[in-house]
């Protein structure tokens, strides 16, 4: 079976998150749900450590992260918080080796988030916006351990008359990994993917 293949799999049976609200999906915030239950799975494998490489300075990543005992490091084109580096994601490295990777970049056609004209957000062109999500990826997945885990946020959606296919994009560009569970808190789809070697 494909890894897309596998996804939809997955999808189909997929396991349906409870919504309590407190989150701004129009500002670029997914349900914490996602996030409480990405920390649950790392810490049932003993993980310290998770890098945010779209982190929102001002979310609740790093608290929620914290409460289990892990250490989240993050980065964002604007910053002023101690645990999220001023970088660009799309081509700077973070320092040191993660045991999980909260994936959660901006989506294309989305408000623009800041008014650095590096800001993903800001972007006109899905090509490019591609390939800046593909080096994101890469970048990510070169600072997993080896037995690492993904948990990558997207959806599907319409912009400029197109379909876009997040979920599945997300799949492909974390090429070497494989899904092993999806959660939905609608309209994002939470795809977790492993090393399987």
């Amino acid at each position: 079976m494909t890894t897309l293949g596998k996804y939809r799999e997955l999808r189909h049976g997929a396991v349906v998150l409870p919504d309590n609200g407190g989150y701004n999906l129009a500002a670029g915030e997914m349900n914490p749900m996602i996030v409480m239950k990405f920390a649950d799975k790392l810490t049932s494998h003993g993980a310290q450590a998770v890098f945010e490489p779209f982190a929102n300075p001002n979310g609740k990543s790093v608290s929620l992260f914290e409460e289990v005992g892990i250490y989240l490091w993050g980065h964002s084109l604007e910053s002023d918080h101690p645990r999220i580096g001023e970088a660009d994601s799309t081509i700077d490295e973070p320092v040191g080796e993660f045991e999980g990777v909260l994936f959660h970049p901006p989506y294309f056609g989305s408000q623009p988030f800041t008014n650095d004209p590096r800001d993903l957000s800001r972007m006109r062109d899905v090509d490019e916006w591609l390939v800046a999500m593909e080096s994101a990826a890469e970048i990510a997945v070169e600072h997993l351990v080896q037995d690492g885990v993904v948990c990558a946020v997207g959806r599907r959606y319409r912009h400029g008359g197109k379909e876009i296919r997040l979920d599945e994009w997300i799949v492909t560009a974390f090429s070497g990994l494989t899904p092993i569970e999806v959660w939905m808190s609608e309209p994002d789809v939470a795809i977790i993917l492993r090393s399987l070697v």
